[in-house]
């Protein structure tokens, strides 16, 4: 069996510079989760050798498809993302790496209408539905998931939900962008104080059609570990990121506000009591034979 080596997380350079930090920040939380979860597909073992196709949703930089297409060349590998700059940036790492058995395509708007054939894929692996599902659209876009998925074949997907800390200002940032995430009719709260993916996964995969669902958890550090930068302000920027436009554009502050809010959740990023937990959970099921 291919031993997984992609988890060797290593410090991003030029943050801020050359590297556009929303790529920064994309980058080392694909690495990140594919080390915290301890492989590309642990679930089942790592032990994809008998699938042919597979297709990554929000495939951000393209980190997880480039390493199953790196390990498994016999592996047709799809990544689909919204933004045209990361389909552009993930398809440029597959050039440079010489990796003909991967592609990368720009997302529609709608998810729950998927322009594949039926029974087509072995593996549909999704990660961080919760920035573009609507709460009426999760059910949906699970059973176009298993009418695309051959019989037989797998579905996985890593959610999670808001980070924890004793940062008096990162907390006030999370309670504004959860407000925002529910005002963007986004996410699963009934009240806006959490992502509220995590309770309903199970649900939603089951009446789609799902058979043997499991799940497994995941408990981290919080803006801390291998692979965050050093700097405070950059290391909570990757986070930040994130969080700015949801905040601004549902008008939870004024970019005023969120600057000075930034500000402050570096210097208590610094205190050496910072302390951080984040939770997530992937979800993997078989669609019947």
């Amino acid at each position: 069996m291919p031993h997984d080596h992609s988890s060797q997380n290593q410090e991003l350079p030029n943050l801020g510079g050359s590297l556009d930090l929303e790529i920064a920040r994309l980058t080392i939380l694909e690495r990140d989760t594919i080390q915290r979860a301890g492989s590309l597909f642990p679930e089942r073992e790592n032990e994809l050798d008998d699938f042919e196709h597979v297709l990554d949703f929000i495939s951000g930089t393209g980190t997880w498809a480039l390493n199953v297409a790196r390990m498994y060349p016999e592996i047709e590998v799809l990544g689909l993302e919204r933004q045209s700059r990361l389909v552009n940036y993930a398809s440029m790492q597959a050039e440079v790496r010489q990796l003909g058995n991967v592609s990368y395509a720009q997302l529609g708007t709608d998810l729950t209408r998927l322009a594949f054939a039926d029974n087509f894929f072995d593996l549909v692996n999704a990660n961080y539905l919760f920035t573009m599902l609507h709460p009426h659209e999760w059910q949906a876009f699970f059973q176009e998931c298993l009418r695309i998925t051959r019989p037989g074949g797998y579905i996985r997907v890593l959610e999670q939900d808001w980070g924890m800390t004793n940062s008096p200002a990162i907390e006030k940032l999370s309670v504004l962008f959860l407000r925002g995430l529910k005002k963007a009719n986004l996410g699963l709260s009934p009240d806006g104080r959490s992502i509220g993916v995590l309770p309903l996964l199970r649900s939603f995969l089951a009446r789609a059609g799902w058979i043997s669902i499991r799940q497994r958890v995941m408990v981290t550090d919080y803006l801390q570990g291998s692979g965050t930068p050093t700097n405070p302000g950059q290391a909570f920027s990757l986070v930040a990121n994130l969080m700015r436009d949801t905040i601004i554009r549902q008008q939870m502050a004024t970019p005023e506000e969120y600057a000075a809010l930034l500000v402050e959740a570096a210097r208590e990023l610094e205190n050496e009591d910072f302390c951080s937990l984040i939770l997530f959970v992937s979800f993997w099921a078989r669609k019947p034979e």
